[in-house]
């Protein structure tokens, strides 16, 4: 039987706040430039939503902007995990999306100022791993050890398992359309060599770490997605299980096929999805150079015959 966690992980504060960014064109590729001022999370989410309805034309500009050597400002630079994992032979690619949605993405999170620099935002991967990979065997969650550190999130209601889940750096890089361009943050290489993309849709970059994840040898082992959400009832940020939320697409070749399940009590379960169902912007083939991306989804039939 596997340890059952409690719906809501965790309830705290809001975080200190969040850094805009310049994105530049470096050799091979682009410098993020992370700046000083900070901003609250409305100011930096209501600049993420400006562009949304002309983010054809947001696009084009970056572009122009980089081509022509100058500086783009843009909301924040967040981190995402293109993860693999294998079981019982297979590869297969870790999905996630809430439960009262169709459009799922990878495991991903802000910026918040606390993780401004180029070590900050590899420990903010490990963060969000760590927060959204939920792992849970017959003895408890099993923590992700990310580097040399074993990470436990979550508040004391929560039983850790004694062995963890490993995740490391992965030469296998999906989803494809991503031009494999240099990426420095304040001039520094990042550890994990991530790539980026521009999200013209919600003018901000982002750092696409390759990974796989390595699940601990424990019985009954079930995967799950948490996030956090705003409560603006109490005013907190709150951390919530979806059930349903972590999907498993079967790979072939390096790709995403239309297989997909949940692992569910140590056993894989097929997944029916959603007819409405879309994977987020990173799948999108880029509308123009430099990884930018005007649209912020697409269909699994469109990202397959891309």
């Amino acid at each position: 039987m596997t340890y059952k966690l409690p719906d809501i992980l965790s309830l705290h504060s809001p975080g200190s706040g969040y850094n805009p960014v310049t994105v530049s064109r470096i050799e091979g590729g682009l410098d993020i430039t992370i700046l000083d001022e900070v901003r609250s999370f409305a100011e930096q989410d209501a600049e993420r939503k400006f562009y949304q309805h002309n983010s054809e034309r947001r696009a084009t500009q970056i572009c122009n902007i980089l081509e022509a050597g100058d500086s783009v400002p843009l909301a924040n630079v967040g981190v995402s995990a293109a993860a693999t994992l294998d079981w019982q032979g297979e590869e297969y690619a870790i999905i996630v999306s809430k439960s009262n949605t169709t459009r799922s993405q990878l495991i991903s999170g802000y910026t918040e100022a606390e993780y401004g620099s180029p070590d900050g935002l590899v420990r903010l991967m490990g963060k969000e791993l760590s927060e959204e990979l939920i792992v849970v065997g017959e003895d408890g969650l099993c923590p992700v050890i990310w580097g040399t550190s074993v990470l436990t999130p979550y508040d004391t209601r929560v039983t850790y398992a004694n062995q963890g889940v490993s995740v490391i750096p992965n030469l296998l890089q999906y989803p494809p359309h991503l031009d494999n361009l240099s990426v420095t943050v304040n001039t520094q290489s990042l550890i994990g060599d991530p790539v980026a993309h521009i999200d013209a849709h919600c003018n901000c970059v982002q750092l696409d770490f390759a990974l796989k994840v390595h699940l601990p040898d424990v019985g009954g082992l079930t995967l799950m997605y948490a996030e956090e959400g705003f409560d603006p009832a109490h005013k907190k940020m709150k951390t919530t299980v979806y059930n349903e939320g972590l999907m498993l697409f079967k790979m072939k070749d390096g790709n995403m096929t239309k297989d997909v399940f949940r692992l569910v009590n140590g056993e894989l379960v097929e997944h029916q999805l959603d007819p409405k169902f879309r994977l987020s912007e990173i799948f999108v083939p880029p509308t123009h150079r430099w990884n930018i991306r005007s649209d912020d989804s697409i269909s699994l039939d469109g990202y397959l015959n891309s």
